[in-house]
């Protein structure tokens, strides 16, 4: 394929098609390439600035209109996704740490560091839990028993 039509995602760095409008990677909507700049006739004379004009001009006849418009274009700002911060509050309170996939891109090590953790410490939890129980169960079953069973046993 020929590298004029091709172009780079300027989020995410991956090769883009010219007709795609979105990243295949990111989903990132993809703006359309800048129109062909049309040649401009040159002007016989400099014409004065008008009195109402807002850009000041430079010796070339630039504006400083015409330089923001053209660094406005040129300019490659990743796109905004932005968040909530109390849905974020929300989402960690209901689910702990599964709140931090919301905002993953900057919070991926603290999932990844602390889900093994939360497993760990759960396991010991639920088995802390079940062994009272079965303690509780122990207990309440050699109370329970006729002291006649312990003077005969094994009979």
């Amino acid at each position: 394929m020929a590298d004029e039509n091709r172009s780079v995602c300027s989020f995410c760095d991956n090769e883009l098609d010219v007709a795609a409008t979105t990243c295949s990677r990111c989903g990132i909507p993809v703006p359309p390439p800048p129109p062909a700049p049309e040649p401009e006739p040159e002007p016989e004379s400099e014409p004065a600035p008008e009195a109402g004009s807002s850009g000041s001009a430079d010796p070339s006849g630039t504006t400083n209109d015409d330089v923001s418009d053209a660094a406005a274009l040129t300019s490659k700002a990743a796109p905004s996704h932005p968040k909530s911060k109390t849905k974020a509050v929300w989402l960690v309170v209901l689910f702990g740490i599964f709140g931090w996939l919301y905002t993953y891109k900057k919070d991926a090590v603290k999932f990844w560091v602390s889900l093994p953790i939360c497993i760990i410490l759960l396991c010991l939890v639920v088995g802390l839990v079940l062994n009272l129980g079965f303690t509780i169960w122990a207990i309440v079953s050699v109370s329970r028993r006729d002291r006649s069973f312990y003077e005969n046993y094994p009979n």
